[in-house]
């Protein structure tokens, strides 16, 4: 298949709280504004269906990422742009889409664990701290930082609409024929 005939699949990856929702959010809604055909997968989403009592251990962690790939790879083939926000601790996840697809984008939302800790809205950091969730990715588990990232963002100095500015820009610039709009 053409490359240009496939969608974008863009991977948010980052540390927990290290805003990839937000930021998805964001870039979904603004490509939805401007008629672009539009998928978001979003682990915190999926997970509620697929592991609704996740371990978060490496056997789920292959089998939640493998389908989440999956669904992403039909859908880009099938012209729709997609959108990944999930941290996917090991790089190997990303790794296996970016292998998959013609057109991905890796976005690093770089922020330190301090800030990540401070903006936890969910608890994970404190259920972590007290031993309830295991496998925390930063804490419990080790994340794998992007090696070959197409955009690194500073997700913890930057606003989320100068972020989403950034991001617009980087993907006009690189992928033109995909008429990003302004």
């Amino acid at each position: 298949m053409n490359s240009s005939s496939q969608g974008l699949v863009i991977w948010l990856t980052g540390l927990p709280s290290s805003g990839k929702t937000t930021l998805a959010k964001r870039i979904v809604s603004h490509f939805v504004e401007h008629d672009l055909a539009t998928l978001w997968l979003d682990s915190d989403d999926l997970r509620a269906v697929m592991t609704p009592h996740a371990t978060y251990t490496k056997e789920e962690r292959d089998i939640f990422y493998g389908t989440m790939n999956h669904i992403a790879t039909l859908a880009a083939q099938g012209h729709t742009n997609v959108v990944l926000s999930a941290t996917a601790n090991h790089a190997e996840y990303r790794n296996q889409l970016r292998n998959k697809v013609d057109n991905f984008v890796e976005i690093w939302m770089n922020c330190s664990l301090e800030v990540c800790i401070e903006r936890d809205t969910k608890g994970l950091y404190k259920q972590s701290q007290e031993g309830d969730v295991q496998h925390l990715p930063g804490v419990g588990s080790r994340y794998e930082a992007p090696t070959s990232a197409e955009l690194i963002l500073d997700s913890s100095q930057s606003p989320p609409k100068a972020l989403l500015d950034e991001t617009l820009s980087w993907l006009r610039q690189h992928y033109p024929n995909k008429s990003i709009p302004q």
